[in-house]
């Protein structure tokens, strides 16, 4: 968002449609190429199936370190009784 005001600010000088055609075609250097990219939209980044299965490999491990820690909790309480005499 502050990127967006910065680049609408460094082009208040001229107002047009095109953030190319504001920035002059005839000298293109970095700096208005780079505002001209604040300017457009993102793009788009791999497809939603994408996400969604980076979500559940996520989730599944998230599941199974959860799992290995209950289980490493069990050891260590067991260990500690009999190290303690069994009481």
């Amino acid at each position: 968002m502050a990127a967006h005001a910065i680049a609408r600010a460094a082009l208040a000088v001229k107002t047009t449609d095109s953030p190319e055609a504001a920035l002059g075609a005839a000298r293109p250097g970095p700096v208005p190429r780079r505002v001209a990219a604040l300017l457009r939209p993102a793009p788009r980044r791999g497809s939603s199936w994408q996400g969604g299965l980076l979500l559940a490999g996520v989730l599944f491990l998230v599941a199974i370190a959860g799992a290995s820690a209950l289980e490493a909790a069990r050891d260590l309480h067991a260990l500690l009784e009999l190290a303690s005499g069994g009481q």
